[in-house]
């Protein structure tokens, strides 16, 4: 009995970890250095836009150029970011999390529109919040977006090996302009 009991109390443990953690699987920050040519401005972007990682092993760095250190290593492809200026290859971006950081453009991709939703929310079946639901999205989930409007998004996403489409509140997503 005390065997099984020891395997479940450590069981909750690490899913409890896992849980607490998630929200930063997919950003880990190289906390060993420090980085002070974050907040340089170089040449203004017109407009400010968002793009997404190309791959799953994307770095940001301190300044814009290889010479910096490493600040982010983002593990999720498709991670929306938002360009807020550039230099030469360079672009500053900043996270979901408001974190600012230099990624080489070789990195990213303004291709294809993937978004981040920002709180858990619903997944509606037509565009019109009083349709019915097609199921409950986490925050955090990578959702690739179709079509969007001043108040819902298009939708595609999988999970569970399941693949969804649907709606969603526009205000709700990370990567896309309400």
């Amino acid at each position: 009995m005390k065997y099984k009991i020891k395997h479940a109390f450590t069981f909750i443990i690490i899913l409890f970890a896992t849980t607490f953690f998630v929200f930063r699987i997919f950003c880990k920050k190289d906390t060993s250095r420090q980085c002070t040519h974050i907040s340089q401005r170089h040449d203004k972007h017109p407009k400010q836009y968002f793009a997404t990682t190309k791959s799953s092993d994307a770095v940001t760095r301190c300044g814009p150029g290889t010479e910096y250190d490493i600040l982010f290593r983002y593990s999720l492809k498709n991670t929306p970011l938002l360009v807020v200026d550039s230099h030469e290859n360079w672009r500053l971006v900043v996270d979901f999390y408001g974190e600012e950081s230099w990624i080489h453009v070789s990195l990213i991709s303004t291709r294809n529109q993937y978004a981040m939703c920002r709180e858990d929310g619903l997944v509606y079946t037509k565009l019109n919040a009083k349709s019915k639901t097609l199921c409950r999205i986490q925050k955090y989930t990578i959702v690739h977006v179709v079509k969007t409007n001043p108040y819902m998004c298009r939708i595609e996403f999988t999970h569970s090996g399941k693949k969804y489409k649907g709606y969603i509140e526009t205000q709700n997503l990370f990567g896309v302009y309400p």
